[in-house]
């Protein structure tokens, strides 16, 4: 199982808002790219295309067990 890495913000680099951003507020995989919705069950290992990202936030297709 490969676990997601939640993306953070550069080391020395605070959050740019007062009220947070995206990388504060929502879970992105720092190795996939996917973010919330479209997070599959295990991060895939590599970045993931759009259209990838668009199947999985749809629900028809998911990541499990290195495919």
């Amino acid at each position: 199982m490969t676990q997601h890495v939640r993306q953070a913000h550069p080391p020395g680099d605070g959050c740019p808002s007062d009220r947070g951003c995206n990388i504060c507020n929502l879970f992105l995989c720092a190795v996939c790219g996917g973010a919330e919705g479209s997070l599959a069950s295990e991060c895939p290992g590599f970045k993931m295309p759009a259209d990838l990202e668009t199947a999985i936030c749809a629900g028809a297709i998911d990541y499990r067990n290195g495919r």
